[in-house]
């Protein structure tokens, strides 16, 4: 009997499907699902290495990336190069991919924490809080901004109040 000698001599069994016997022969059958496992991604022994920032997964029998580590973004979909981005401080993608902070009028565009900011350009500040308007106080010579938003010079009946270089 044909079929008796070849399990007999270990002959592996006849799988369907992304079914295979990756592991012990006719003894557990077709045990191994090589469209979605990682250590056996489209055929027996084909690892699944983790991208840099983030987990892999296998998906119809091929690698990719499952999620990335907070923070990090796969903005260019390449598994090559896992998880690219910084998004909690790329101000062209800061909290998502494609998500570019706007500058302002004398300051730059940042990221801190996934969340667009403006940092101000020396000596100037944004004391009213409004990045559309940019850093729009010199506090090197605004006497009611000196130095610092809110930072008013003293003024007396002999002296007329004035900023210099942040300086009261």
């Amino acid at each position: 009997d044909v079929a008796l000698e070849s399990t007999a001599c270990g002959s592996r069994p006849v799988c369907t499907g992304n079914l295979r016997d990756c592991k012990n022969g006719a003894a557990d059958g077709c045990e191994t699902d090589v469209g979605s496992d990682v250590n056996n991604c489209g055929g027996c022994g084909i690892v699944c290495t983790a991208p840099a920032g983030g987990d892999a997964t296998c998906v119809d029998g091929k690698c990719s990336l499952s999620a990335c580590a907070k923070g990090a973004l796969d903005c260019n979909s390449s598994l090559a190069d896992g998880c690219e981005v910084d998004g909690a401080r790329d101000a062209n993608n800061c909290g998502g991919c494609g998500k570019i902070c706007p500058g302002g009028t004398n300051g730059a565009a940042a990221c801190r924490a996934g969340q667009c900011a403006l940092v101000c350009n020396a000596g100037y500040l944004d004391c009213d809080g409004n990045p559309d308007n940019g850093c729009e106080t010199n506090g090197s010579a605004d006497a009611k901004n000196c130095g610092n938003c809110g930072n008013v010079c003293p003024a007396s009946p002999n002296l007329n109040a004035a900023c210099a270089a942040g300086t009261c």
